[in-house]
């Protein structure tokens, strides 16, 4: 323990000149992060292939609808086993709070937009480049290989922001698994507890990527059977399903009287009166804390009384 002591003062010491690589300074933060936001670029970006490469992959690949479509299902079954959310929230969690929390979460929404973004104007340019070289499917795995040369480039932020929190961790004494909690949903925060953090953000990452797996082939199924009409009804079925989950979410915590729809200064109230209320009464504390008497030693007390009061009498 002493040498991780002196091991943490010493890195201070050396970066004390330094405010930029500061474990304790506040701009360290907002360098990791610039790489937090970064972390799922290449995944975002290679999730968009299909989409930027829709007319021809079925005219190379010769596919139906049904079966481009199942491509998005690709990515979503392995994400539901091991997602890369739930790192860069536990990041997340682990170096920002309160309203910076909010803010961060927003920005890294955004750039996962940026990279759609960016792929969907730059994969057909890199395709019709490779024109005059090669063509057919060939010319399709080339441009996808490329494209997933972005998650090199996440691989690099990963690294990079695994050499930061080690820093950040030493810097504040933090080592604590319960910090490794995801938050993609601030709300969860407030229904589950501390300690099962972890497992609830995991289970919906899970659920929500099992979700993307099973609507792709769904939606391919009714695109090739029914056509675009009946796709946007089974989008709208969908929405009505997310819609009535929200409307049980607000009554079931409006009748439980939970903190979910609370202003910040009437949740910290209801935490602080929910604290007294759990704190043990007084008198079971006394009963804890006093000693036992033996029954041997009661009856040898109660025989010195009697003599007592009977030399009392006697005199």
């Amino acid at each position: 323990m002493a040498d991780l002591r002196e091991e943490n003062a010493s890195l201070v010491d050396q970066n004390s000149n330094n405010k930029i690589l500061d474990p304790r300074g506040r701009y360290l933060r907002w360098i990791a992060m610039i790489f937090m936001c970064f972390l799922p670029f290449g995944a975002y970006y290679c999730d968009d292939n299909p989409a930027g490469l829709q007319d021809v992959m079925k005219e190379d690949l010769k596919i139906s609808s049904s079966t481009f479509t199942s491509f998005y299902s690709w990515y979503s079954w392995p994400n539901v086993i091991e997602s890369l959310s739930s790192a860069q929230s536990a990041y997340t969690v682990s170096w920002f709070f309160g309203k910076q929390l909010n803010f961060v979460f927003g920005l890294q929404l955004s750039f996962s937009r940026v990279a759609s973004l960016i792929n969907l104007n730059t994969i057909r340019p890199i395709y019709d480049s490779l024109d005059s070289h090669i063509s057919g499917p060939r010319r399709i795995g080339v441009t996808l290989l490329i494209a997933a040369s972005t998650c090199i480039f996440s691989l690099g932020c990963a690294l990079i922001l695994w050499w930061l929190d080690n820093r950040h961790r030493r810097g504040h004494h933090k080592d604590n698994p319960n910090d490794a909690a995801a938050s993609l949903w601030p709300l969860v925060a407030f229904l589950v507890p501390k300690q099962m953090l972890g497992t609830a953000y995991g289970l919906m990452q899970s659920i929500q990527n099992l979700g993307f797996a099973i609507i792709n082939i769904l939606t391919g199924l009714i695109l090739d059977q029914y056509g675009y009409f009946m796709l946007e009804i089974f989008f709208i079925v969908c929405l009505e399903i997310a819609l009535l989950a929200a409307a049980f979410l607000y009554v079931y915590n409006s009748f439980k009287k939970g903190l979910l729809n609370d202003s910040p200064a009437v949740r910290q109230a209801k935490q602080e009166q929910l604290l007294k209320m759990s704190s043990p009464p007084q008198i079971f504390i006394n009963a804890i804390t006093s000693t036992p008497v033996d029954p041997e030693n009661r009856e040898k007390t109660r025989a010195t009384t009697n003599i007592q009061a009977n030399v009392s009498s006697t005199c």
